[in-house]
């Protein structure tokens, strides 16, 4: 996108404002990990900066779920379409599950994932072991992937893992708030 996609605008409001308007009201708090420089702006936030610039999402993820020391519900900025409710049905999906991820049309996604503390010491030793990516939580002992229908994500589910990437995205994402009347 040529910038932070946290202040890109969807709508008239940013994709970070966006995201917090869906997710927020349910959770405890909200943490935004980012590079020491990145979006601190909101009041209402937290922001836990990446220990390592450049160290990847694995190490933000870990440096939050220290910071929480509770369940934490990972989310990219850049899906303005994932389901309000998104943390009680991955809570409620696999209430064992150390890590609980989503399987949409394409397979596992990396992100959205609801951490448990229970994830951090095997995903703090992926990061030791040269790890960077925000899908290794797939491979820690406990982690469950739901797809869409055991979700109970109905048409159009493909809309709700829409990543706004690129400007041809967001133009996609301005006729989806249109048609479906998002908040």
């Amino acid at each position: 996108m040529g910038r932070d996609k946290a202040d890109v605008e969807l709508g008239g409001v940013t994709l970070l404002e966006r995201m917090i308007r869906r997710l927020g009201p349910r959770a405890a708090g909200i943490l935004v990990g980012t590079r020491r420089d990145g979006p601190g702006w909101l009041p209402h936030v937290t922001v836990v900066p990446d220990p390592d610039p450049g160290g990847g999402p694995l190490q933000s993820m870990c440096a939050m779920l220290r910071h929480c020391g509770t369940n934490l519900l990972v989310v990219p900025v850049d899906m303005p379409f994932l389901p309000a409710g998104l943390l009680e049905q991955l809570c409620e999906g696999a209430p064992a599950a150390s890590a609980v991820g989503v399987a949409g049309e394409n397979g596992a996604e990396p992100l959205p994932v609801l951490l448990r503390p229970s994830a951090l010491a095997p995903l703090e030793d992926l990061m030791r072991s040269g790890e960077r990516r925000a899908g290794a939580w797939r491979s820690i002992a406990g982690a469950v992937v739901l797809n869409t229908e055991t979700l109970g994500w109905t048409h159009p589910s493909p809309w709700h893992l829409m990543g706004v990437n690129t400007p041809a995205d967001l133009a996609l994402a301005v006729q989806r708030l249109a048609i479906f009347r998002e908040v």
